[in-house]
């Protein structure tokens, strides 16, 4: 097991130029993101091999996959979830990002570096009470970006990695915690050079990282390895 615990804070990132990367974000301006994800879990597979289609025909490769896209879903106790609820969070949070994933995986193999990055959220890895089929959805994403990363292993053109992004300023904190103050909370921008060094700036030997966004921002120790 690799023992990584420390990244560089922004101005110290490591960061190549993005000029030339052709890179799919989902979960882009929120509300469009979360469109987009939502029209993904609700078409058939052939509906990814399209989108696959249309990045070949005009871009040739992919460089970079960034999940950001989720679907928060309603909170409470188990007793009291919708089943239907439930199928539309799987289809959301994890069929549409494994399906997207798997369909463009070609592209990426294309690249001399390419990256994938999976957006994950606390209360996949320590579930608590309430946080029904969000929680369960967002662990399983962290268990496709593991054996994502333990598939990747030997090859050198492919990495990836996985960020925690804990309280930020986003519609979902904004669903999910109505009451707080939001000019508390890091905003958004905060975490662009975090995503632009696991997009264009990160070594194949530093891939497969877990990363702590709140521990990062502290500028405390942030990392753990994906892989065990």
């Amino acid at each position: 097991m690799r023992t990584i615990d420390t990244l560089p804070l922004a101005a110290q990132l490591n960061q190549s130029s993005l000029d030339g990367r052709v890179i799919l974000i989902t979960g882009a301006a929120g509300g469009i993101g979360k469109a987009l994800s939502l029209a993904c879990a609700r078409a058939e597979a052939s509906d990814f091999a399209n989108v696959a289609h249309a990045l070949d025909a005009q871009l040739g490769r992919l460089d970079a996959l960034v999940h950001t896209a989720a679907l928060l879903g309603s909170l409470g106790p188990l007793e009291h979830q919708s089943f239907d609820n439930w199928v539309a969070l799987l289809r959301v949070n994890v069929a549409a990002p494994m399906g997207l994933t798997r369909i463009v995986m070609p592209l990426l193999a294309r690249s001399p570096d390419a990256s994938v990055v999976f957006t994950l959220d606390s209360r996949g890895q320590e579930p608590r009470a309430y946080w029904g089929g969000y929680a369960v959805t967002k662990a399983a994403v962290g268990a496709l970006a593991r054996e994502l990363a333990d598939e990747w292993e030997h090859r050198s053109n492919l990495r990836v990695n996985a960020v925690i992004p804990g309280p930020i300023r986003s519609p979902l904190r904004n669903q999910s915690h109505p009451g707080e103050d939001p000019s508390l909370l890091p905003t958004p921008e905060s975490l662009v050079p975090l995503y632009h060094h696991l997009i264009a700036g990160q070594s194949k030997g530093d891939s497969e990282a877990l990363v702590d966004v709140q521990a990062w921002l502290a500028g405390s120790p942030c990392l753990s390895s994906l892989r065990p």
